[in-house]
C-alpha cells in the first residue's frame, strides 16, 4: 500500500491520488517548499508566471496574490490535482488570474508565450530527459526570466548528499539548456534538507 501511493506522487489518479493531493496540500515540509519557491520566484505585479507540475495548488494561490493584473498558468498531467487546484484557487478568490492546463512540457508550445518566470517543486526527479524538459523551459521564457526548479529527497533512506547528487547534475543541465546566472540554495527540512535552483533564461 504504501509503495502503490508512494508511486501516487508522481501522476495522481483515483482514490490513491486523491489521496496523495490531500497529503501535498497538509504535509509541513510540502508547504514549507511551495513557500520557499514562491518567495525565490519573487514574482512582480504584471507578470506571466508558469508552473510546470502545479499539484494540489498551493504555490499557484501565493503566486495568484503577487502578480496583480498578471496571470498564472498551472501545468500538471493529473486531472485529480487540477481539480484540486481549481478547488484552491477559487476559495481563495484568485481564479481570475489563474489558468490551469492538463498536461505537461508539451503543451508549451500551445500556450501564450514568453513567461515572466517558472518554477517547479519537486518535478524535476521524475523529467526522463532534464536536458530536453529544461530546453523546453528556456525556449518558452523571455530572456532574463528567472527559473526556480526545487527538490526534496523523498524516497526511503533519502539523504542530503541525494539532493547535493542532484543540484550537482541540474548545474550541467541548465548551462546546456542555455540558462545562466546559476544559485543554490538550501531549506533545512525534516528528515532531509531540500535544494533549489535559481537562474536565468
Amino acid at each position: 500500500m504504501r509503495a502503490a501511493l508512494y508511486r501516487q506522487f508522481g501522476r495522481p489518479s483515483g482514490p490513491l491520488g486523491h489521496l496523495a493531493g490531500w497529503i501535498m496540500a497538509r504535509r509541513p515540509s510540502n508547504r514549507a517548499r511551495n513557500r520557499w519557491a514562491v518567495e525565490l520566484l519573487d514574482p512582480c505585479p504584471g507578470e506571466r508566471v508558469l508552473e510546470i507540475g502545479s499539484g494540489p495548488g498551493l504555490s499557484l494561490v501565493a503566486l495568484a496574490s503577487r502578480i496583480g493584473t498578471g496571470r498564472v498558468v498551472g501545468l500538471d498531467h493529473s486531472d485529480v490535482m487540477l481539480r484540486q487546484a481549481h478547488r484552491r484557487v477559487t476559495r481563495a478568490g484568485m481564479s481570475a488570474r489563474v489558468d490551469l492546463w492538463p498536461g505537461g512540457l508539451e503543451r508549451l508550445g500551445q500556450l501564450a508565450v514568453p513567461f515572466d518566470r517558472a518554477c517547479s517543486v519537486n518535478v524535476v526527479q521524475f523529467w526522463s530527459d532534464r536536458r530536453d524538459a529544461l530546453s523546453r523551459i528556456h525556449r518558452a521564457l523571455r530572456s532574463g526570466a528567472v527559473l526556480v526548479t526545487l527538490y526534496q529527497p523523498r524516497h526511503r533512506g533519502a539523504t542530503r548528499r541525494d539532493a547535493e547528487a542532484l543540484a550537482d547534475e541540474l548545474l550541467r543541465d541548465v548551462a546546456a539548456a542555455g540558462f545562466r546566472e546559476p544559485e543554490i540554495h538550501w531549506l533545512e527540512l525534516r528528515p532531509v534538507p531540500a535544494v533549489a535552483l535559481r537562474c536565468r533564461a
